[in-house]
């Protein structure tokens, strides 16, 4: 018998396996003030506050163009990059640990468990695997004996695939001519992270800290790229057509999301040997200022980045909520009141939809969860506490704002390590309150379907195939053919593959256009 669980396979078989010709240019400057506020006179070569202040207005139509495809050269000393390989290994072991053609989990292992719980006993092979039905991160139960499950790193669905976060190390950004001195690099992600590393990919996703050595160099403090402290550039990895990262974000904002922009880069990387390509990657907006900015008209409130237990809502701990603002104080009264709002009584309906849309802007979430659910996307709230955001937002009275963050098993019908929630959303326990609650809420059921129309009419309206077949378009040169990706930088087999994906995801928008067709149908 069939089932949609090949990808949950390969995810499960993964964890059974033992889990950028210069150097960082000094550039030449007089002695330097011991008071960093006068680093403006000593600033580096080419220093413009266009291009490297603070005060610059974000130049979105530069950093994140959606009609071309950017190159940045990054240059790091050999030593710098060893660091960087060495603290990798600490992290992950060695690369290329994992085979990239993982046996499949066989059907007798699966079919032990039909009709069987969690934890129950269980057997296959006629009694020669015998042991337990377990579920490992979001898998269907699978009947493993003990030495298998001792195999397993985690059989707690922590979804944590990197026990910390990799060094940064200073380099040197080109781009357009200019140049950015003393700039942070690391590597950065998690599964996407993880699971290159182990295949032994040099096409890893990478973070861009433009002031992160400003201590050490006070000419750069403040330093920024356009108006932007930071650039995520993700590589793409699990998607080889190249375009979730992107289209997902512009899907969501295009509802009315707060969401990144996000732009293609090809990247270039030099450390030691002159400059290698690293392939095409997808640069993303991290949510901070600039994207308070543009979507609130404020930045003064408190940014708050989710992941860990407490990001489900069934339980409040401040440890899941990082303060990317304002975090010289320790201010969490605004989740707090969100909190207790969501799990106050709801023998009054009315008042209890008042205090909440009181803490929370509740449509904006209405918004995200039907759009994203229409689209499909595996590794957001629902499956996974993590990838979004949350903005106190002082123009609101406070209220609490969602913000969606990483796209790139967006657009899937199944996930890598789950699948994706379905549009009744009839699965999502008391676990995940931020759905349930409002869910078992006839009038915010009712929203929810009004946006799932909505969502339904933009993916209709939008002529998504076209701009997807013109984004393929845009980046085919740079993925595959004599400019394209090297062997060991690439996510994609050949050009037939390539093409392949473009031609799955029109697919999957087609069936998503029908499926959400009939779920509202039958709701009528």
């Amino acid at each position: 018998m069939s089932r949609p669980r090949s990808l949950a396979r390969t995810a499960l078989l993964r964890l059974l396996v033992p889990l950028a010709a210069l150097a960082c240019a000094e550039v030449p400057l007089e002695e330097l003030p011991d008071d960093p506020s006068s680093a403006d006179s000593t600033r580096p070569e080419g220093w413009t506050d266009q291009t490297h202040g603070k005060d610059a207005e974000p130049d979105y139509a530069t950093v994140f163009p959606d009609d071309r495809v950017n190159r940045i050269d990054i240059s790091i000393d050999a030593a710098d990059w060893q660091d960087m390989q060495d603290d990798m290994v600490e992290l992950l072991g060695e690369p290329g640990s994992m085979s990239t053609e993982m046996p499949e989990i066989p059907d007798e292992l699966y079919a032990a468990c039909v009709d069987l719980a969690e934890d129950e006993p269980c057997e296959a092979y006629e009694g020669m695997v015998i042991g337990t039905c377990v579920s490992v991160m979001g898998s269907e139960l699978v009947c493993l004996s003990e030495q298998m499950q001792e195999q397993v790193p985690e059989l707690d669905d922590s979804l944590d695939l990197v026990p910390g976060k990799p060094v940064y190390r200073p380099c040197t950004v080109s781009f357009e001519g200019a140049r950015w001195e003393h700039v942070g690099l690391r590597f950065k992600g998690n599964s996407t992270l993880a699971y290159a590393w182990a295949m032994g990919s040099q096409k890893l996703p990478l973070r861009l800290d433009f002031d992160e050595f400003e201590d050490e160099h006070p000419e750069i403090d403040d330093q920024r790229f356009y108006g932007f402290k930071w650039l995520s550039m993700a590589s793409n990895f699990n998607d080889p057509s190249y375009l979730r990262e992107r289209v997902g974000s512009d899907l969501l904002r295009e509802a009315g999301v707060p969401a990144p922009r996000t732009a293609f880069y090809r990247v270039y990387i030099d450390h030691g040997e002159g400059p290698v390509y690293f392939g095409l990657y997808t640069a993303a907006e991290i949510p901070h200022k600039p994207l308070l900015q543009t979507w609130f008209g404020d930045d003064e409130g408190t940014l708050y980045k989710a992941s860990g237990d407490g990001a489900a809502w069934a339980s409040f701990d401040s440890d899941s909520f990082e303060q990317k603002t304002n975090d010289s104080d320790d201010d969490f009264d605004a989740l707090e009141e969100l909190f207790d709002a969501l799990h106050a009584t709801r023998d009054d309906p009315e008042a209890w939809r008042a205090g909440l849309e009181g803490a929370f802007d509740v449509q904006g979430f209405l918004t995200w969860l039907a759009t994203n659910t229409v689209i499909q996307n595996w590794d957001s709230y629902g499956n996974t506490p993590q990838n979004y955001y949350l903005y106190s937002d002082p123009l609101d009275g406070g209220r609490v704002a969602w913000i969606a963050w990483d796209f790139n098993e967006s657009l899937k019908s199944e996930g890598t390590l789950m699948s994706p929630i379905s549009l009744g959303l009839d699965e999502v326990g008391e676990d995940w309150p931020l759905i349930r609650s409002l869910m078992d809420d006839s009038e915010y059921r009712e929203g929810y379907l009004g946006q799932v129309g909505a969502a339904l009419d933009d993916l209709a309206s939008a002529d998504l195939e076209q701009r997807l077949r013109d984004e393929h378009e845009r980046i085919l040169p740079y993925v595959v053919g004599a400019d394209g990706e090297l062997p060991e930088s690439t996510f994609v087999a050949d050009a037939e593959d390539f093409e392949l994906a473009l031609e799955e995801l029109c697919l999957h928008v087609e069936e998503r256009i029908l499926d959400t067709q009939d779920f509202l149908d039958g709701e009528q």
